[in-house]
């Protein structure tokens, strides 16, 4: 395990600026707005979070399906990355600014898949259109720029990781995945994992709402819905990173405790989507993904 210290006061300096950008920001962060369907939660969130454009990523049409892609001239590997957003929010072109940093700070290529999203369309379309990219972009790893291949993925988008990669086992196409990395990740979708917290980002009636848009009455203890509750032996190196202020703290920890090559990244007082902000916290935990995307000891 390894702890990262200095983040509870960046969480609270980090709180109060998301309650500082206006009404609709603070409405976000309060359990009755989300309420409001699910179309005006994506037009205030992709509002306050969307990131500025950069001239590196361009959109680029994989099997038919939309992606961001940013290219370096002579990669060391690429990482496929699925964006966060509680099933229900969230795009492949929402953060261009993060992507760009992974890229220049690893030298890799960078690929955000867009895939469909609840409740308009509720598992597995999300799961399967991102399975079928990835597929896809294994099969012609060349044309992408790299056969060493990494997966990101954040909150809900690390559910996707995980569950894609047990799918993979099934056709024995796992070992073509050099590492995972997944940040405050959604790995259980019923609800026996409660972590007390007073998170601001994420709530529990915040995730019982996403997980009814997303599961629509589906048994939520099954390893495709809850990558939890698989067999994660033999699955490739991992790097779980949340913060304690989480309310999916728990969910890392179980999947750290079952996952055999991994390690943990533990954030004491950081909140949900912790490395969004700018901040010492975040510069710590980009160090440490960036180490262990290079393959170094971390």
């Amino acid at each position: 395990m390894i702890v990262i210290e200095g983040c509870r006061l960046e969480t609270k300096s980090n709180n109060d600026l998301f309650k500082s950008m206006g009404t609709e920001a603070a409405a976000l962060a309060k359990d009755e707005m989300w309420k409001l369907p699910p179309a005006t939660l994506r037009k205030i969130a992709a509002d306050m979070w969307q990131s500025p454009k950069v001239r590196e990523a361009v959109d680029k049409d994989i099997d038919g399906v939309k992606t961001r892609f940013l290219e370096k001239p002579n990669p060391d590997f690429l990482a496929i990355h699925i964006h966060g957003g509680a099933f229900i929010m969230g795009s492949h072109d929402g953060q261009d600014v993060y992507l760009k940093e992974i890229s220049d700070q690893n030298n890799c290529n960078v690929i955000s898949i867009e895939y469909p999203l609840a409740p308009e369309n509720p598992y597995p379309a999300g799961l399967d259109v991102c399975e079928r990219v990835i597929q896809h972009i294994l099969d012609n790893a060349t044309k992408f720029g790299s056969k060493r291949v990494v997966l990101i993925g954040l909150s809900s988008g690390a559910n996707f990781v995980a569950s894609i990669l047990l799918r993979l086992r099934k056709k024995n196409l796992h070992k073509r995945i050099e590492s995972v990395v997944l940040y405050y990740g959604f790995f259980d979708l019923t609800p026996n994992t409660r972590t007390s917290s007073d998170s601001l980002m994420f709530s529990w009636e915040r995730r019982t709402k996403s997980i009814e848009y997303y599961l629509q009455g589906r048994p939520a203890q099954y390893a495709d819905i809850s990558p939890r509750f698989g067999d994660l032996s033999g699955l490739p190196r991992a790097l779980f990173l949340v913060g304690t202020k989480d309310i999916l703290l728990d969910d890392s920890l179980f999947m750290h405790s079952k996952w055999e090559d991994s390690k943990i990244v533990i954030a004491p007082g950081a909140d949900h989507a912790f490395n969004l902000f700018p901040g010492e916290c975040t510069r710590k935990t980009n160090e440490i993904r960036n180490d262990f995307l290079k393959g170094l000891e971390v």
